[in-house]
């Protein structure tokens, strides 16, 4: 008979601390296990052995519960978006999460959750609805007397990357989530490509969904493919590399050159398949930019640049 190894002291709990600690019930804990995969760290026969870790996992998982998150949407998070979202709730949890909606399907669905939420006697979630609009034109007319808002959720039967943008200037202190009937392929990959919250509007969607795209949303990525190198740095590599030992940088410099060039002419294209040619050169523009600066850091080819 194989004796399980002794967990060693201080690193690993009995199931009955954890639900001290916790705030969750052995039988909650043992019901999470069968339904989610939450198994302990070690088994000792029929005792339940959980890690510092494990026991922080959950304490962070009973937060988000005692917020109105339903377990089903955060016991799968990863321990960085589920720290995340610990400590969006906590920095909200006075004033809740201020959200602006824009559009009626947006409407309907927060006004139809709101009765729900009345019948039943639900938690509340921490979302805050403190404006809605039926139409975008609507909102627009109201530049002038917006509440403020943490999150503005923008309804499009088209998704439109470009008018999330424009829409996202009017509210520059919140943070854009799409809902969309219809979309297609380039621009969900022009959403992803920038990082932006894009969700299905379709028939399966309930008002927590609504929730979790908002308290999920982390912010467009910065695009930094013209920032990274100035035509003035790329022009002070080549001249600087064709006085040294690299025979790398130059060229990659004078080809970053060439596609910020060309990127800036295909944005003014109107040919069909400009856009995706725009994406292509956008990303070969990143790849070069990684491997021209692993070259001008290490032969020190801006050092000398005022």
């Amino acid at each position: 008979m194989t004796i399980p190894a002794k967990p060693a002291e201080g690193n690993l709990f009995k199931i009955g601390i954890v639900a001290s600690r916790t705030g969750i019930s052995v039988e909650r804990l043992r019901a999470w296990e069968r339904r989610y995969g939450l198994a302990p760290a070690h088994r000792d026969g029929q005792t339940r052995f959980y890690s510092e870790a494990q026991v922080e996992r959950l304490h962070a998982i009973k937060t988000l519960l005692d917020r109105g998150n339903a377990i089903r949407r955060v016991v799968h998070l990863d321990d960085e978006e589920l720290a995340r979202r610990v400590a969006t709730a906590d920095s909200l949890a006075a004033g809740g999460l201020h959200v602006g909606l824009v559009g009626a399907p947006l409407v309907l669905l927060h006004r139809h959750a709101t009765t729900l939420q009345a019948d039943q006697e639900t938690p509340e979630s921490g979302i805050l609805v403190v404006g809605s609009w039926p139409s975008l034109e609507s909102f627009l007319a109201a530049r002038d007397a917006l509440p403020e808002m943490h999150r503005l959720v923008l309804f499009q039967a088209s998704l439109d990357d470009q008018l999330t943008s424009e829409v996202g200037e009017r509210v520059p202190g919140a943070g854009v989530v799409t809902a969309y009937r219809y979309a297609s392929r380039s621009a969900l990959e022009r959403f992803e490509s920038e990082g932006r919250a894009a969700m299905a509007l379709d028939r399966g969607v309930s008002w927590p969904d609504i929730e979790d795209a908002c308290l999920a949303w982390k912010g467009p990525v910065q695009d930094s493919a013209h920032e990274a190198f100035s035509e003035e740095m790329l022009l002070h590599i080549i001249t600087a590399a064709s006085a040294s030992t690299s025979a790398i940088s130059g060229p990659l410099a004078e080809m970053l050159l060439e596609i910020n060039h060309l990127s800036d002419h295909t944005e003014r294209c109107e040919e069909v398949g400009a856009d995706e040619v725009g994406e292509s050169l956008a990303s070969a523009r990143s790849t070069l930019e990684a491997a021209l600066e692993r070259l001008v850091h290490h032969n020190g080819l801006l050092d000398s640049m005022n």
